[in-house]
């Protein structure tokens, strides 16, 4: 091996792995030969992933073949990605210790980020565990406090002079959002990128709009280039949004990424938007929260119209559509749940089209090769590829039609429709023949006298997937706990 492969080969190799690809949600899904969809969770595939990884680096170790600075990077990036903090923790030391490095070198300021995250933790789209008085002192007593270890870390790159950048000091504020900090975050907003938080919230309250920049500002303050290390993207957008609706601060979250996408020209993405649906909804159907009585009932309905209207115009995807439709139904809503239902159809439509349209590709390739042993490495490959994007589709619309389901199951069995009067009797077997796609072969639903046991037939059996966790034995709608797992 080492009379083909030179050092340049390996490094080609070792950064061709890049994390973030091999934790796609399309790489892991897995067709079988019965035609079923094995999904692999990111525990599993982060397995994979780092037992190719080791294999790499143990053959570069056994030819004497020396890391560089970018080797190190793709290295402490996969720790981050697979929540391997003992690695993090070995690739730093390593790096600290390693004097063949270039004029000694260390770690640079995308390492350093890169092994705070791994530390502390970065921003997510799918739902954390809200932070309370609770979970804070159990990070304390764990002695895996994240602000801590980011400090010491900040501390750290000072003393060495390597310079933050925006990112450093995300990765601060979200550290700071886990331990339920709201100051540090605050003072981190004004002491990087001029925002004062409480001017912010007193316009709020008056009503008033906050000018991009205001007249007391310096010069410096007002200036920060767009290719300034700590100028903001959209990545800080979404960071924001996640740290702030982590501790219940839904309003100020979708004030700041509003202002800050305004005075810095960034586009608010996608992910931000959703983060922001996700954690108003959670906050308002969160009924300890104290807190909630400053979102108004329809601040899921708010932040929806925003993200549609001017200057946003945003394309929303049917999760997007799940956490408003939801929020109509909990508020006794049914005609404009139904509305958005029907527009969200449109997005289950081309699901259906993108499956029916892999198996069709799927299925003549493999008419044309019909002798297995007789396909050449490159029409395995394709085929390997093809069976992988229908196994992605197929588990696409197995989560859309789980969607609608549960949306059918509040306006069927929810006990905010139940307690409209003649609901049952009026809407329910219009709603079934409308949205029977979507249901299992068999329904059932309660009257005001009774319960009605329909079988839809073979037809339309279905065996949904679980897109929550609740108490066994409780039926959506019942105040039981439900917890999303889409994103």
């Amino acid at each position: 091996m080492r009379a083909f492969l030179r050092r340049g080969d390996f490094t080609v190799i070792l950064r061709a792995m890049r994390p973030k690809e091999f934790m796609n949600v399309a790489v892991r899904h897995i067709l079988t030969k019965k035609g079923d969809v094995v999904f692999l969770s990111e525990e599993e595939q982060i397995q994979r992933f780092y037992g190719r990884l080791t294999f790499i680096t143990n053959r570069m170790q056994r030819f004497n073949i020396r890391f560089s600075l970018l080797d190190y990077f793709y290295l402490m990036e996969t720790a981050r990605a697979g929540g391997y903090v003992s690695m993090a923790e070995r690739i730093w030391n390593t790096i600290a210790g390693d004097t063949h490095l270039p004029y000694r070198r260390g770690p640079d300021t995308y390492i350093t980020n890169s092994y705070m995250a791994a530390r502390a933790g970065t921003g997510r789209t799918d739902r954390l565990v809200r932070t309370s008085s609770r979970t804070v002192e159990l990070r304390r007593q764990s002695d895996r406090d994240p602000l801590q270890q980011t400090r010491l870390i900040i501390d750290n790159m000072k003393r060495k002079g390597i310079p933050p950048n925006s990112m450093t000091w995300e990765l601060m504020i979200l550290a700071a959002a886990r331990m339920g900090e709201l100051p540090v975050i605050e003072a981190v907003l004004q002491k990087v990128w001029h925002v004062n938080c409480s001017e912010l919230i007193l316009a709020d309250v008056k009503g008033e709009e906050v000018p991009v920049v205001l007249e007391r500002e310096s010069e410096s303050e007002k200036k920060l280039d767009r290719g300034h290390p700590l100028y903001p993207s959209e990545i800080t957008l979404f960071n924001i949004a996640v740290a702030l609706g982590t501790i219940g601060q839904v309003p100020l979250a979708f004030r700041l990424v509003d202002y800050m996408s305004r005075r810095f020209e960034i586009t608010v993405p996608r992910p931000a938007w959703i983060a922001l649906l996700n954690w108003t909804y959670t906050w308002l159907h969160t009924r300890s929260y104290p807190g909630r009585k400053f979102l108004a009932p329809n601040a899921v309905e708010n932040v929806w119209n925003t993200l549609l209207s001017e200057p946003y115009n945003i394309e929303p995807t049917i999760e997007m559509y799940d956490l408003v439709i939801r929020s109509y139904l909990h508020r006794g809503m049914p005609d404009a749940a139904e509305y958005n239902m029907d527009r969200a159809l449109s997005l289950i439509v081309p699901i259906v089209e993108k499956r029916n349209a892999a198996e069709a590709e799927l299925a003549a390739l493999e008419a044309q090769h019909p002798e297995v042993h007789k396909r050449t490495s490159e029409v395995q490959r394709v085929i390997s590829k093809k069976s992988q994007r229908l196994a992605k589709a197929m588990r696409d619309l197995e989560i859309a039609r789980a969607i609608a389901r549960r949306w059918v199951e509040i306006l069927v069995i929810g006990n905010d429709m139940q307690q409209m009067p003649y609901f049952a009797w009026k809407r329910v077997p219009d709603i079934i023949d409308k949205w029977s796609y979507f249901l299992g072969d068999e329904v059932v639903y309660f009257t005001s006298t009774g319960y009605v046991d329909l079988s839809l037939g073979e037809d339309k059996r279905w065996v949904p997937i679980m897109l929550r966790k609740r108490r066994a034995k409780k039926p959506i709608g019942s105040g039981s706990k439900e917890e999303d797992d889409l994103f």
